[in-house]
C-alpha cells in the first residue's frame, strides 16, 4: 500500500584498500495508501453482477495483487476482449485510490471448430458454437456437435451466473449422445440442471437429469428410464495450472435413483479418484493416482452401460482398450461390473525445459465383488509442456 515509497539513499561504497564493499540503503515508505470504489465504463453487463468480482472493499489496504486477480476473472468470463484495471489518482489526503475498469465487449457468438482423434473414442470432428451474452445478466449459451466413429452427441447448455457470478453457475443443460466401444453400443437421451457452487476450497455441484437409454452390452439389451438426483465434491489444489509440479486433486460423487420415481431400476451409487503429484528436483517428478467406485443394486443387468463401471484407456489401465475390462456374461461379452478400482504410478523426468519422458505402472479391474484378478499394465512416454498445457504420447502393453 506504499505507493509513493523511493529510495532516498542508494549506493555500493567500495575501499579497494581493504577489498570490501559497504552498501547504504535509505528507503521511505512515505504515507500508507487504501482503496477507494471501483467504477466500470460499460453498461454491456449488470454492474451488479461486474461488482461480485472485485475481491475488496473500500478502506482496504491497495494492493496491486488484487488488482491483476480483478483484470485476470473478468478476462476469464468470455465477455471481454480486453481488461484494463487502472488506479487512480488519490481523492483526498486519506490517500484513498479509486479504481477504474475499461472493459472491450466480445463478440456475442464464437465458432471453433476441429478434427482429431484418440484411442479412447477414434476419429472425430467437432463442432462449438457459443453465444457468449446473451443479456445484461451475463447469461451464455453453448451447443456441441461431434461426429465420431464412436462418439456421436448433439448438446446443448444454458448459462446462468447465480448466486455470485465469479464462482457460481447455474446450468440448464439438454442433449443426445450415440455411444459405441469394444463392449457396449448406447443411445441416450438426458434432459436435467445443476448447481455449481464454491463453498471454501471445495466445488460442490448439485443434479438432477432425467435419462433415457437405449442400449445392448453383451446379451443384455432394453430401454430405462431414470431420474438421477446426484451431488459432486471437488477440490484441486496446484502450483501451476498450465503444469503441475506440486499438487492435488480429489473428487467425488454419489447418485442414484428409485423405482417407480420416473425410473425403471433402482440404484445408489458412489465413485471416487484422487491423485497427486510430487517434485523429487527441478526436472523429475512424480504421479500418484487412485478410482474407486461401488453400485448398489437389487437387478445390475438391468442397468444402462453408462451407469456400470469398466476400466482400460487412456485414464484407466494403460494396455488395454477402453472400457475393455470388467465381468463377463454367460457368452463370454464383457458387460461392466457394479465394483471399480484402479491405481497408477508414474515416473517423468525432463531432460530439456520443456521435453520429457515417461515409465508408467497400472493395475485394476471392474468387478462384481473385490475379489477378481487385477489387471496391470506398463509402458513409457514422450512429454511436452506445450503453451496450452502438457501433451502426452503412450506406449503401454497389458500384463495379463
Amino acid at each position: 500500500g506504499y505507493l509513493d515509497a523511493s529510495f532516498e539513499t542508494s549506493r555500493i561504497d567500495v575501499d579497494l584498500q581493504r577489498y570490501a564493499a559497504s552498501i547504504v540503503i535509505r528507503y521511505d515508505t512515505g504515507p500508507r495508501h487504501y482503496f477507494g470504489s471501483v467504477s466500470f465504463d460499460r453498461d454491456v453487463i449488470q454492474e451488479r453482477m461486474l461488482q461480485d468480482f472485485v475481491q475488496f472493499r473500500p478502506g482496504e489496504v491497495f494492493d496491486f495483487r488484487k488488482l491483476l486477480q480483478l483484470q485476470t476473472d473478468l478476462s476469464g468470463t468470455g465477455y471481454f476482449t480486453k481488461v484494463e484495471v487502472e488506479p487512480a489518482a488519490e481523492t483526498s489526503e486519506h490517500r484513498v485510490v479509486p479504481i477504474g475498469v475499461s472493459l472491450a465487449p466480445a463478440k456475442r457468438l464464437r465458432f471453433t471448430g476441429g478434427v482429431g482423434y484418440g484411442t479412447d473414442d477414434g476419429a472425430r470432428v467437432r463442432l462449438l458454437t457459443e453465444m457468449r451474452r446473451l443479456n445484461r445478466a451475463g447469461h451464455r449459451a453453448q451447443i456441441n456437435l461431434q461426429y465420431g466413429s464412436r462418439d456421436k452427441h448433439a448438446i446443448g447448455e444454458y448459462f446462468i451466473p447465480w448466486p455470485n457470478a465469479r464462482t457460481d453457475l447455474l446450468t440448464l443443460a439438454t442433449g443426445y449422445q450415440d455411444l459405441q466401444t469394444v463392449t457396449f453400443r448406447s443411445r441416450l437421451f438426458r434432459a436435467g440442471f445443476s448447481e455449481s457452487r464454491l463453498l471454501g476450497k471445495w466445488r460442490v455441484i448439485p443434479a438432477l437429469n432425467y435419462r433415457r437409454e437405449n442400449f445392448l452390452v453383451g446379451v443384455d439389451s432394453g430401454i430405462v428410464r431414470t431420474l438421477v438426483p446426484e451431488g459432486t465434491w471437488s477440490r484441486v489444489r496446484t502450483n501451476d495450472p498450465i503444469f503441475t509440479r506440486n499438487g492435488d486433486r480429489l473428487s467425488l460423487n454419489l447418485r442414484g435413483a428409485q423405482e417407480g420415481a420416473v425410473s425403471d431400476v433402482s440404484f445408489l451409487q458412489v465413485h471416487g479418484d484422487a491423485k497427486l503429484i510430487h517434485a523429487f528436483g527441478p526436472r523429475t517428478r512424480g504421479i500418484a493416482r487412485l478410482e474407486g467406485g461401488a453400485t448398489r443394486t437389487g437387478d445390475f443387468r438391468r442397468l444402462p452401460p453408462t451407469l456400470r463401471f469398466f476400466a482400460g484407456g487412456t485414464n484407466s489401465v494403460r494396455g488395454y482398450s477402453y472400457n475393455s475390462l470388467g465381468p463377463r456374461d454367460e457368452l463370454r461379452h464383457v458387460i461392466g461390473g457394479p465394483y471399480l478400482l484402479t491405481g497408477s504410478l508414474e515416473l517423468n523426468q525432463f531432460f530439456l525445459p520443456r521435453w520429457g519422458g515417461a515409465v508408467f505402472f497400472d493395475a485394476g479391474n471392474a468387478m462384481n465383488s473385490w475379489r477378481l484378478p487385477v489387471k496391470r499394465g506398463a509402458g513409457f512416454g514422450l512429454r511436452w509442456i506445450s503453451p496450452a498445457g502438457l501433451v502426452r504420447a503412450d506406449v503401454a502393453w497389458g500384463l495379463d
